[in-house]
């Protein structure tokens, strides 16, 4: 502030009391610009942007988590009923579920030997070593009036309301899976394939 003090009198004066005025009320002046409206609504526009590009993200439409994954979650929750384990997801396994459920789409036969061969021989020829293996089978029409969850969830409930399946669902030995869903779409019957098998060494 001194800096800027002129050395001729007149001026000497004026900048004095200037000096003075702001001694006495400079230091409320932040307190008023922080407080004054285009500081405010500087802020408000800041916090508008960030909130509209949340709305954005919040609204935007996340990718439905897949049936096989959904039906893995909810056979876990399952089996946490009774205390097991989860079973993890095993690519070998839900890669000869897939190739199984693709030839009873296709060809509309419901058999766990519709391919002309046995579950564990499906597994093996996927490349998995395996030391037990059970498999569960099913079909539905009404795949395109439920989300994937609820679909996922309605063939659950069909396997839990069998004691063979659900035998299958809470065995104990198991500690791997694999799963697949695939429709007809000239039919729109789906069928699914799970498959629980514990690795062998």
């Amino acid at each position: 502030m001194t800096a800027s003090i002129s050395n001729q009198s007149a001026s000497n004066a004026k900048r004095n009391l200037l000096f003075i005025f702001l001694a006495f009320f400079g230091y409320t002046l932040p307190a008023l610009a922080d407080d004054a409206t285009p500081v405010v609504e500087q802020t408000s526009a800041i916090a508008n942007d960030v909130e509209q590009t949340n709305d954005v993200e919040s609204t935007e439409e996340k990718p439905e988590a897949t049936t096989e994954s959904c039906l893995i979650e909810q056979t876990n929750a399952y089996r946490a009923r009774y205390n097991l384990k989860p079973l993890t997801e095993n690519k070998k396994l839900s890669q000869a579920c897939r190739k199984f459920a693709e030839v009873m789409a296709r060809t509309g036969q419901m058999s766990h030997y519709a391919d002309g061969r046995s579950p564990s021989s499906r597994v093996s020829a996927a490349g998995y070593s395996w030391s037990s293996v059970a498999e569960n089978i099913a079909y539905r029409w009404d795949r395109k009036n439920m989300t994937n969850e609820q679909y996922a969830q309605a063939t659950l409930n069909q396997w839990i309301n069998s004691s063979g399946h659900r035998r299958n669902l809470l065995g104990s030995q198991y500690t791997q899976c694999g799963a697949a869903f695939a429709t007809n779409p000239q039919t729109g019957k789906t069928f699914a394939v799970m498959v629980y098998a514990r690795p062998g060494k």
